[in-house]
């Protein structure tokens, strides 16, 4: 009977370890950004839409980007 409670125990508590470290190697699908659009003499731009590119490198300098995405960035006193 006793042997029989441990299994069980053990049984579940190795479940519960596996579905936690499967919740935390989840990759989020999104990342958020915020920032500051500035035009060439370091003012806010206009309120409005600009578009931007995001892209994500694997090396500091040149190099081919991993990943690129094209978004309009709506903006309040530059803050987008």
């Amino acid at each position: 009977m006793r042997s029989g409670f441990f299994g069980v125990v053990l049984v579940t508590t190795l479940l519960v370890l596996i579905g936690v470290a499967a919740i935390a190697t989840e990759v989020p699908n999104l990342m958020t950004v915020q920032g500051f659009l500035a035009n060439g003499a370091g003012d806010a731009v206009a309120n409005g839409e600009y578009g931007a590119i995001f892209a994500i490198y694997d090396v500091d300098n040149g190099g081919s980007p991993l990943w690129t995405e094209t978004r309009t960035l709506g903006t309040v006193d530059g803050v987008f």
